[in-house]
């Protein structure tokens, strides 16, 4: 993310999130429909060229080199887990690095819930500009400006109204890779801070195998990430990041991969590109 710019990555998570919603889509476990509204006008000609012709999707997915599958993949894990988390009795959720997220405007499930949006305030403008506010499904909606290696989000969540002494369902995706080690502690260090027991938090990270993929090899992953204004920083075994969120009161009640939710998710096919990216599923103890 380039300072005072809107986020390129984010941008495309949410045109590939639509992509995955078009008719005949093998994608199951999530529907984006706000995706068209989020992302740019050129992404968003593309998101009607599918849905107009949904047999295109095969090329849209071969071209992203696995990252449809896998964004949409993730997504629909992630949602898995929130409602698991909300279960648990959260009636908060919080989303770190939101981006053009768009839960709180698409979930049928979080009616009593009170979303707080934490991201790059110039992410959050355009994001503002394009949305309906009245359209959201969640209780309420309040975006949180925060630059994670530079502002106290502790202090900018409680300036929000966000209550510690509350369950709270916390997402962190696709954020961890381009934190510096001492910004990933430093945020997970308030995470567990303001968590009552019972909040669960969504935290994906990426492996040092970082791809396993022939055609895509881990320089040229990197690079593309540097080309974005997002380079990877931070990358943690399974093992690594248990330890980490066990030091924090985090219980990990499941880590999973790309394997794991492709027989769920796509129809039961398996993943054909596997991403090395996870999601660790974490509960506050006492």
């Amino acid at each position: 993310m380039r300072e005072g710019r809107p986020s390129t990555t984010a941008a495309f998570v949410s045109f590939f999130r639509g992509a995955a919603s078009t008719p005949g889509a093998p994608f199951s476990g999530m529907r984006d429909d706000r995706a068209r509204d989020l992302v740019p006008a050129w992404l968003r000609a593309i998101l009607v060229g599918l849905e107009a012709a949904p047999w295109l999707l095969p090329l849209a997915r071969i071209s992203s080199f696995g990252l449809l599958d896998h964004v949409s993949l993730r997504t629909a894990a992630i949602d898995d887990e929130l409602r698991t988390g909300l279960g648990r009795g959260a009636t908060q959720l919080v989303i770190l690095g939101a981006g053009l997220d768009a839960r709180a405007y698409r979930l049928a499930d979080i009616g009593d819930v009170a979303v707080f949006e934490v991201d790059f305030p110039a992410t959050q403008a355009e994001k503002r500009a394009r949305l309906d506010p009245t359209s959201a499904t969640a209780r309420s909606v309040t975006f949180v400006g925060v630059d994670f290696e530079r502002d106290s989000l502790d202090e900018r969540l409680a300036s929000a109204g966000h209550d510690p002494e509350v369950p709270t369902a916390w997402i962190w995706e696709g954020v961890t890779p381009s934190l510096d080690a001492a910004a990933f502690d430093a945020t997970l260090e308030v995470v567990a801070r303001r968590s009552a027991r019972a909040s669960t938090l969504l935290v994906t990270y990426v492996t040092p195998d970082l791809l396993r993929f022939d055609l895509a090899p881990r320089w040229l992953v990197r690079a593309g990430f540097v080309a974005l204004g997002e380079p990877l920083k931070a990358t943690f075994d399974p093992a690594e990041l248990r330890a980490r969120l066990e030091a924090h009161g985090l219980a990990v009640s499941s880590d999973t991969g790309s394997p794991d939710w492709a027989p769920r998710f796509l129809s039961g096919r398996a993943a054909p590109v596997v991403i090395c990216e996870r999601l660790a599923a974490a509960v506050r103890r006492g």
